[in-house]
């Protein structure tokens, strides 16, 4: 049952990666399913280390939001307390590593406007590195909600 568990999973993380968000079933292996997703979440961050790709922010943000959903269902079970904190846990470190990716992605993106802005000539240039500017600053904004 395990392993057809983190097949389960496995055919869902497939989905997750091309921007879709997966529902949960309660009759999912939820224990399975939070080892298999925290596994693959912590692979893809160390990665991210190695060979940064903004474009894996979006899927890492929803393998947590599909992760606190198991979560949900494995609390709505009082014997499972211990096990649910250690998830939350897992998924709060997760949400973090995140954020610290993103916080990475907007100094790049701020060093490479600031690369512009000191090339930019023309007025159409200049337009676009105040484009990108307010479009960093929203996003700084929205990191710090």
């Amino acid at each position: 049952k395990q392993i057809e568990a983190a097949r389960q999973q496995e055919i869902e993380l497939t989905t997750i990666k091309t921007g879709m968000k997966v529902p949960v079933s309660p009759r999912d292996n939820h224990k399975v399913h939070l080892e298999f997703l925290l596994q693959d979440i912590g692979t893809k961050v160390q990665a991210q280390a190695q060979n940064f790709n903004p474009d894996e922010i979006p899927i890492l943000k929803l393998e947590v939001e599909h992760g606190a959903q198991h979560v949900s269902y494995l609390a709505s079970d009082k014997a499972n307390k211990e096990l649910v904190k250690k998830y939350e846990q897992g998924l709060k470190d997760s949400t973090d590593a995140i954020k610290t990716l993103e916080k990475q992605q907007i100094d790049m993106a701020s060093a490479a406007a600031k690369e512009a802005q000191r090339l930019a000539k023309t007025p159409a240039e200049m337009a676009q590195v105040n484009e990108m500017q307010q479009q960093i600053q929203q996003k700084e904004s929205n990191l710090s909600l």
